[in-house]
């Protein structure tokens, strides 16, 4: 197999991409190293610690404080897990898929409210509909007054 330079492959690439966003010859050369000494070129894990805190353990257990007092605020839930609340969110959002919601109170409509909306709906009267015609289409239907004028 014959080896190719990197100026080809970046000629290569230039006919590849039609936009002219061709890749930088360190990236080719980058993505040629890593093929060769992994067999891909796909990305590896950042490196640095885990998550520390979205464990199985700690989601169970703010799993479990929550579903047993579903009303306590999660800065209070916080100390007892001997978490902070912002982990408590965190956790709360996404791996358990719980969202804050605030209770918003409307009133319910009376059979005053329920009158009063009748009769503005009957203020309006009978509003004239076209017939269902093949030659009055929908977009006809603004003629539909003067066609019931000359007819």
């Amino acid at each position: 197999m014959e080896r190719w330079g990197v100026k080809r492959i970046c000629a290569c690439c230039g006919t590849a991409y039609s936009d002219g966003d061709v890749p930088s010859p360190n990236s080719i050369c980058r993505w040629v190293r890593q093929w060769c000494e992994e067999g891909s070129v796909s990305c590896k894990k950042p490196p640095g610690q885990p998550s520390s805190v979205r464990t199985p353990e700690n989601i169970a257990g703010v799993f479990a404080s929550v579903g047993s007092s579903p009303r306590r605020s999660t800065p209070k839930h916080a100390p007892a897990l001997g978490m902070s609340d912002r982990s408590v969110q965190h956790i709360l959002h996404t791996a358990l898929n719980l969202h804050p919601y605030k209770l918003q109170i409307v009133h319910s409509l009376s059979n005053w409210d329920k009158e009063v909306r009748l009769q503005f709906v009957v203020s309006f009267g009978d509003v004239p509909w076209p017939p269902c015609s093949l030659d009055l289409r929908t977009p006809d239907s603004f003629l539909w007054g003067y066609l019931e004028s000359t007819a």
